[in-house]
């Protein structure tokens, strides 16, 4: 099946209620988070279990050309959760490509409503933002992808520049 993509005027990103609903599950996982635990956070974000091949895929059910939330794992421990939080749009669609990246600021405000303050967020050519989580892990977008990361890394931070693994 071929990638679909959005245009400018077709652009959609999730709403702040979905993003709600989503961060309320997540701000509850206490991290580290062993893999068992995994189905009963699809089930509470009201996804679709897909497979457990790799990662433990789950369709997000949002209104969106793209919806698969990946669940990573390591030695049975459940650190990473990606979801995308709004269309895909293609790199040669520079109209589009800037809608995404004027979506971010608007969405970072969403999050704030949510989570608080931002912890970090960088302004430069790839912005991001993370929010340092009660529950040991953290919460990181970037405006390339406008989509999530949540995880638990003891050693380094999921989105900042000293990150070992990049946000996608």
């Amino acid at each position: 099946m071929p990638k679909e993509y959005a245009t400018a005027d077709t652009f959609r990103r999730a709403t702040v209620d979905q993003l709600r609903s989503i961060l309320d599950v997540l701000t509850l996982v206490v991290w580290p988070c062993s893999v068992d635990q995994v189905p009963g956070i699809i089930g509470q974000l009201g996804w679709v279990f897909i497979q457990n091949k790799i990662d433990i895929d789950a369709d997000t059910c949002l209104p969106l050309n793209r919806t698969l939330g990946e669940f990573t794992y390591s030695h049975d421990q459940f650190v990473l959760l990606g979801f995308p939080a709004s269309d895909r749009v293609s790199e040669a669609d520079s109209t589009a490509l800037s809608v995404v990246k004027n979506t971010f600021h608007s969405m970072v405000l969403d999050i704030e409503s949510i989570l608080g303050q931002v912890s970090q967020k960088s302004e430069s050519e790839n912005l991001y933002a993370v929010w340092d989580l009660e529950s040991g892990g953290e919460s990181g977008w970037r405006a390339s992808t406008l989509a999530c990361r949540s995880g638990y890394y003891p050693e380094t931070s999921l989105m900042r520049s000293d990150s070992k693994r990049p946000m996608t």
